[in-house]
């Protein structure tokens, strides 16, 4: 099973809506979110999500980006309740935290019985033993951040409960400094082999969460493909890369790049639905803008990666 780790930004959140189709069926395929925003949009796509028999697993205890601050996450989680409540759509999941106790996890664990639940280790801090202790009789799946060593805890949890959250996209301060393709992975076929639950990554964003910014440079398209049993990226840049330049300027110069490209390798790319809309936006003319470009890219690897397992 494959879980894109995500956050609950509204490019992300809708690149979810635009390839739940594929996430199998019986479901293979399962978001793990981390609420960064307010409740409305993710309520409006785990929604979508219960309307097409799917489920995510999301993080209940959120604390970054705005629910950084307290008032903020304290409405948060008084608007999703009602949603929280719905097991057919939401899998309650713990993320781990300098304070997070194994007390902490007992408590996680009693609040949501007979329920399919996540935990998120970012550490290593938690004794193996205790962990499984506190976990026992629970239906838990048990997500490891790379700041975390689950070779530590797969005797003790069992490696069928555990999954590696993999962050292999090299990301640079400057859109002008990617260039060329990249080598981002291959957990996607070495997983099942090892007898573990499924793989996790962030897609073909940096796993360390960031607030977004202002204007870009140059306009970057990040496009995952699968080349024998790895998955590889390839990095599209717009030469025009000042931020007061034209943005449907570097737009035109990007998607003009990613058409010669796949005229001379026309198989590479899958052709998903965020391919698809550049394609319609060369055509045409009309461009979308940073929070769409994301949403595109998202949908593009999560699609190719659907397509590795056959969905």
């Amino acid at each position: 099973m494959y879980f894109p780790y995500l956050y609950s930004r509204q490019a992300e959140l809708n690149a979810v809506s635009d390839v739940s189709s594929n996430f199998g069926s019986p479901q293979r395929i399962f978001p793990l979110i981390e609420p960064v925003e307010p409740a409305a949009k993710l309520i409006s796509t785990l929604t979508d999500l219960k309307s097409k028999a799917k489920a995510a697993y999301v993080i209940v205890n959120p604390h970054q980006g705005k629910l950084s601050k307290s008032a903020v996450a304290t409405a948060w989680q008084s608007d999703f309740a009602a949603m929280l409540a719905d097991s057919a759509v939401v899998y309650p999941t713990f993320k781990e935290t300098a304070a997070t106790t194994l007390k902490d996890i007992a408590s996680f664990v009693a609040a949501y019985p007979g329920r399919k639940i996540g935990i998120v280790l970012a550490t290593s801090k938690l004794a193996p033993g205790d962990l499984a202790k506190a976990l026992s009789g629970s239906d838990y799946t048990v997500f490891f951040l790379a700041t975390a060593s689950s070779a530590n805890y797969l005797a003790a949890l069992g490696p069928a409960r555990t999954v590696d959250v993999s962050d292999n996209f090299r990301s640079e301060a400057r859109n002008k400094d990617y260039s060329g393709e990249e080598w981002l992975g291959n957990n996607h076929t070495s997983w099942s082999a090892a007898g573990r639950r499924g793989f996790s990554d962030f897609t073909m964003l940096p796993g360390t969460y960031k607030d977004g910014g202002g204007p870009v440079g140059a306009i970057a398209i990040h496009l995952t493909y699968a080349l024998g049993s790895d998955l590889w990226i390839q990095h599209f840049i717009s030469t025009t890369d000042e931020q007061t330049d034209p943005q449907a300027t570097k737009f035109k110069e990007v998607l003009g790049d990613i058409q010669r490209q796949r005229a001379v390798t026309p198989s590479r790319f899958e052709l998903s639905p965020g391919l698809s809309s550049y394609e319609t936006q060369r055509a045409s003319g009309n461009y979308t803008n940073l929070s769409g470009n994301k949403r595109q890219q998202v949908s593009h690897h999560i699609h190719t990666v659907a397509k590795h397992l056959g969905l």
